[in-house]
């Protein structure tokens, strides 16, 4: 009886140090992570002017909602934690090929094909037991494949491939408002961004090699900021 006792008065003393260390960042986990991404990008596009009877460059600013994306989360043994997120498109015209490839004639009908992966390395802070801080970094190389088929016969088909890559600063906000539920807020912001295009116009007059262009572009700063509110679910 006496050890009976003993035992139930050692479990509850237990209780507090079992339920803190559910949010203890030793803990290993994986967490996966559902993302709404609201961007905020500075556009140059191309667009036909009919009183100068030619393309003229707009420079704007412009903000999408539509944008979702599905991550990955692991924690390692010192407390950093790593974050791989994966990304497709085949109809929005998403953030990074506004950016990158500039315009759309609306001579062609154009179908895209983006492709992205975002790594991020980050140090945790963790000031509350509901409430995690990270602050680090990462790297996100991209595909795109913009396909032009005119609507009349006085212009030619073609396509445009880039491939390249942007290295950002990354801060998260997490609130574990269950042991298994996280909701994160976080802010992207662009340091650099690098990228090889090729352009390729299907003109039968030309020959094969000047139907292709290559160029290889760097742009320190890039104006283009991503908001993400996420959930996430540790297993």
């Amino acid at each position: 009886m006496q050890h009976n006792l003993m035992a139930v008065i050692l479990l509850i003393g237990l209780q507090p140090v079992v339920h803190a260390q559910k949010y203890s960042s030793g803990d290993r986990h994986i967490l996966i992570k559902i993302y709404q991404n609201t961007d905020y990008v500075r556009l140059q596009k191309e667009v036909w002017s009919e009183p100068q009877q030619r393309y003229v460059r707009s420079d704007n600013f412009q903000l999408y909602l539509n944008r979702f994306s599905v991550a990955l989360q692991m924690r390692t043994p010192k407390d950093w934690e790593q974050e791989l997120e994966a990304f497709y498109s085949n109809e929005a015209v998403s953030i990074a090929w506004e950016q990158k490839l500039g315009h759309r004639p609306s001579n062609f009908s154009t179908r895209i094909t983006f492709l992205s992966l975002q790594y991020e390395l980050l140090k945790s802070f963790n000031t509350a037991d509901k409430f995690s801080f990270l602050l680090g970094g990462g790297v996100s190389p991209y595909f795109v494949l913009l396909e032009k088929t005119p609507y009349s016969t006085n212009s030619f088909p073609g396509e445009e491939r880039l491939i390249g890559g942007t290295i950002n600063i990354n801060g998260h906000t997490q609130y574990n408002f269950r042991y298994r539920w996280v909701i994160d807020l976080n802010l992207r912001l662009g340091l650099c961004d690098f990228r090889y295009q090729q352009t390729h116009v299907a003109n039968p007059v030309l020959p094969i090699s000047a139907q292709r262009s290559d160029s290889f572009e760097f742009k320190l700063l890039p104006q283009a900021y991503t908001l993400r509110l996420g959930v996430g679910y540790r297993i």
